[in-house]
């Protein structure tokens, strides 16, 4: 049994630098799987602890809105149309729509739509 790996067509032995590089591979996958186990355990942490300080609605927009970023990143709320916000507060003057990005937008531009859920906790 020992050295049959010989045998088989196309083998080759590896000289010691490709040895090595196997081995870091193999070390820096080990060490992306922990990365991505801690990223995906302080994600879920992160949304559940976002969840618990911000009330989220869905609200329609009643006037239409466009903000760009100094990126030159360009935001367009429509008029009709749905977005999930942060919940309107009377100390703030603007609501967060969350989308592609987390845009402050005039409260005064939207409504809480009907059919969400805050709204029928609120009557």
């Amino acid at each position: 049994m020992e050295n049959q790996h010989r045998k088989i067509k196309g083998y080759r032995e590896l000289n010691e630098k490709e040895i090595e590089t196997m081995n870091k591979v193999k070390e820096t996958g080990k060490m992306l799987d922990e990365l991505v186990l801690s990223l995906q355990f302080e994600s879920d942490k992160f949304m559940k602890v976002s969840q618990k300080m911000v009330d989220i609605v869905e609200q329609l927009c009643i006037k239409s809105y466009e903000i760009k970023a100094q990126n030159g990143d360009c935001f367009k709320a429509e008029q009709g149309k749905l977005y999930t916000t942060t919940v309107p507060t009377v100390e703030k003057n603007e609501v967060t729509v969350f989308s592609n990005y987390c845009v402050p937008i005039p409260k005064e531009h939207f409504v809480i739509s009907e059919n969400c859920p805050y709204t029928k906790r609120l009557k």
